[in-house]
């Protein structure tokens, strides 16, 4: 029987890999134009990876453990892939979730009627406001400087891995 004890903990993020290295390939050679597209052939090609290391180490199990270890292990991946997901996604995302949420929920609507719900500059003085009540941002003499860098940080990573997977043009 193969043993396989090692290499469990490690295929959900075999598989991971697979995802993110297959996404970055997709986007980088343009044989995929479309994000999500481009995501969701990526997820399903980790799932291929997830599934064939389930089916090898998945059969040196006890038939009591096996369900249970390959449901956690797929969870693990799964739950990356969501991480990974919302990390390339969301930015581009968000304004078009509202959007839809609100035409949803009131019907459909013209152009001056979205603006009085999605009003930029008033989107612009609620983030300004929060950004300078956490310290993020100082305000002084009618300009604003950036205080604490956390988030700073957090956003250069953000733009990082989104040049890392579209390229330097994202």
């Amino acid at each position: 029987m193969l043993s396989c004890g090692w290499y469990l903990p490690a295929f959900p993020w075999i598989a991971f890999v697979v995802n993110v290295a297959t996404n970055v390939i997709l986007l980088r050679t343009r044989l995929c134009t479309s994000i999500v597209r481009s995501l969701a052939g990526s997820f399903v090609l980790g799932c291929v990876a997830f599934i064939m290391a389930s089916v090898v180490c998945g059969s040196a199990l006890p038939a009591t453990e096996r369900a249970a270890t390959v449901a956690a292990a797929f969870l693990t991946y799964a739950s990356a892939s969501y991480v990974f997901f919302h990390l390339v996604h969301i930015p581009e995302a968000s304004v078009r979730i509202r959007i839809l949420q609100e035409l949803a929920a009131r019907g459909p609507l013209s152009e001056p009627e979205i603006l009085q719900f999605y009003d930029a500059a008033k989107i612009l003085d609620i983030r300004l406001g929060r950004l300078t009540r956490s310290g993020q941002l100082t305000y002084e003499d009618g300009r604003y400087y950036t205080g604490r860098r956390r988030m700073l940080y957090v956003a250069k990573l953000f733009r990082l891995a989104k040049r890392v997977m579209l390229g330097a043009g994202a």
